[in-house]
């Protein structure tokens, strides 16, 4: 889970707690004061029965029915000791309610018309939205002794506005919550995306900075923050990294070119002392020396070569005729073709950019060899192509061979890398050619792609942008 859904769902839960816990105080707060004063009318009611049962002498035959205000207005019943009805109103002609153990304030729900309920003219306007069902009583019940006798009084009064009001009520702030948590979630979401905005873009700037790249730095805020101090941290460990490649760049150039006149003095030598009359055993030994000096030296060249492609030494700007420039190398590379039995199948248009002349004849140079190396014994073919492609001048190699395996594609370029060590026994080479080939693509400012089929086709393609040609 990213950390912006993170900080919605912790900001909008929070919110939503916060809210449902003022909501329920606002409602606990809005429903006890109606029932509180209910609660004080059913008092009041009791005390209005007490004078009427110092009245009654002796048990009716029927309970007295009293309708007098307030008594029209409430269900109630006042039975003896015996359980033997003194007092009733008329309510209780059309539902009973009944006693209910320990309970002294208790709610009950019995079916009752509304035309039997005492309503105020302003509550009569939501008669309409009532339903002739269930109707919710507030109950009390109390054992009373008046002149020595004990009574059991029940008073109740029907409420099915309050309930209805309660209703509407819990509904609006139901409502209320579900909007609230929707402003949360926008308001959140768009809160955490402005906090966690810096970190995007310091991670994009991150992504940014690579081995060829490593000279560029984070800007820090103005915000004496967190985020200030993370950049300047980052900013020192990047500091430390270009400190360690340029000493290693440094190192495998200097080493690169300390060893490149000594392997020339021994190769001179090797070859001097083939030229003299000689055994064959000592000539196949100096010969196998020879080879190796010679593979060695391409490997310090080669190294060197990336040194100073690194280092960006002796890079000179100036326009390349790309259509000379593969003419010239497929005349340079015909022999070899021709002998291995290679088709080459040209499409070179002409084609202009601006760049090292010698770089890209290395680029190219790498590239072909590549091609003819790894192709098929005797009935390969090599397709050059040079276009020119919505102002971007593309140059493609493919050629035929054993197809390279799609792990292998994004290391394909890494110093050192093959993609089976066997071929470095059988083709010679360290793995630098290609990590040659992309970094002069790089100083160029273009980019490179490789792909591989399964029947054998591998294509490298290079494109140099617009803004270069």
């Amino acid at each position: 889970m990213k950390a912006r859904t993170k900080i919605t769902l912790w900001t909008t839960s929070f919110a939503l707690v916060v809210a449902i816990a003022f909501s329920g105080f606002v409602l606990y707060e809005l429903m006890e004061q109606p029932f509180r004063l209910i609660d004080r009318e059913l008092a009041d009611v009791r005390d209005f029965t007490t004078p009427l049962l110092t009245k009654t002498a002796s048990p009716p035959e029927q309970p007295i029915t009293i309708d007098q205000h307030p008594f029209d207005r409430f269900w109630v019943t006042v039975t003896d000791e015996q359980n033997r009805p003194l007092l009733t109103t008329e309510m209780t002609q059309f539902v009973t309610i009944p006693a209910k153990s320990n309970e002294h304030f208790y709610f009950e729900k019995k079916p009752l018309a509304l035309e039997h309920i005492y309503m105020a003219d302003e509550d009569k306007e939501d008669v309409d939205d009532l339903s002739n069902g269930l109707v919710t009583f507030r109950v009390m019940q109390e054992d009373l002794r008046v002149n020595g006798t004990l009574y059991h009084i029940l008073i109740a009064k029907p409420i099915p506005i309050l309930v209805h009001e309660i209703y509407e009520l819990v509904i609006e702030i139901c409502c209320w919550l579900l909007l609230c948590t929707i402003v949360a979630v926008v308001v959140s979401y768009y809160l955490a995306g402005k906090i966690l905005e810096p970190l995007a873009q310091i991670n994009t700037l991150i992504k940014e900075i690579s081995d060829v790249s490593l000279h560029k730095r984070i800007p820090l805020g103005k915000n004496q923050d967190e985020l200030q101090t993370l950049s300047s941290s980052l900013n020192k460990m990047f500091d430390r990294l270009q400190f360690s490649f340029d000493r290693q760049k440094e190192y495998i150039g200097n080493a690169s070119h300390e060893l490149k006149s000594p392997l020339t003095i021994l190769m001179l030598g090797h070859e001097k002392l083939l030229s003299e009359p000689l055994s064959e055993i000592a000539r196949s030994g100096l010969e196998k020396q020879l080879n190796t000096l010679r593979r060695l030296s391409k490997l310090v060249r080669n190294l060197l070569e990336i040194s100073r492609l690194e280092q960006q030494d002796s890079f000179t700007r100036e326009q390349i005729n790309l259509e000379e420039l593969a003419q010239h190398l497929i005349v340079e590379f015909e022999e070899i073709i021709n002998d291995k039995n290679i088709t080459l199948h040209c499409n070179v248009q002409p084609a202009r950019i601006i760049g090292d002349s010698e770089k890209i004849l290395r680029m190219l140079i790498n590239l072909l060899d590549n091609a003819i190396k790894y192709n098929i014994a005797n009935a390969g073919e090599i397709w050059l192509s040079i276009k020119t492609i919505e102002n971007t001048v593309q140059v493609t190699i493919v050629n035929t061979g054993a197809s390279i395996p799609k792990e292998s594609l994004p290391k394909i370029f890494d110093q050192f890398y093959r993609v089976e060590k066997s071929r470095s026994v059988k083709y010679g080479g360290a793995g630098l050619g290609l990590t040659i080939v992309k970094k002069i693509a790089d100083l160029h400012k273009g980019s490179i792609t490789v792909s591989s089929t399964p029947d054998g086709l591998t294509e490298f393609s290079i494109c140099f942008p617009a803004t270069h040609l």
